[in-house]
């Protein structure tokens, strides 16, 4: 739980940084990108300065999550399906029978299985719609409404 907290939170710091710029930017990228202007001799403006600080910020925070991941994994001990079976491991045999089994046997046997196997299945999915019909509806008959009043009122003000 912990750790989709932390993983959940690996880009916003990039979301501030763009609130910030938002918020502060114009009253400090302008003379930032004028005296950069000045000291490499290329033509830099503040929208310039927004891309390449936002673009800078997502790159270091795909790198370090990225860093992290793989820190990550090399601490944890995974569990992983074992590749090699035991040495006392017996597979489970196969009944071979050269006498077939009388019917009625074989029905029952196959009823046992099918209940058996009934009985282990889940539940089939349910379908829930995200949104509720009433509302689709309405909406919908809404958008008409409106639709149509604004064509009328289109209508009305162009022959004005």
């Amino acid at each position: 739980m912990e750790d989709n907290r932390r993983s959940g939170n690996a880009f916003s710091w990039v979301g501030w940084l763009v609130f910030f710029l938002l918020i502060f930017g114009s009253s400090f990228l302008p003379p930032l990108a004028h005296w950069l202007s000045q000291q490499t001799g290329v033509s830099i403006t503040p929208s310039m300065l927004i891309a390449a600080i936002i673009g800078g910020g997502v790159l270091i925070s795909i790198a370090s999550s990225v860093i992290q991941a793989v820190n990550q994994g090399r601490d944890s001990n995974e569990t992983r399906l074992p590749t090699e079976l035991p040495p006392d491991f017996q597979a489970p045999s196969l009944p071979t029978s050269s006498t077939p089994l009388p019917s009625s046997t074989l029905s029952e046997a196959k009823l046992k299985q099918r209940a058996l196997g009934e009985q282990k299945l889940p539940p089939p999915p349910q379908f829930e719609p995200i949104i509720s019909p009433r509302i689709l509806a309405f909406g919908i008959v809404g958008l008409i409404v409106f639709g149509g009043l604004f064509g009328i009122l289109f209508l009305v003000a162009s022959a004005i």
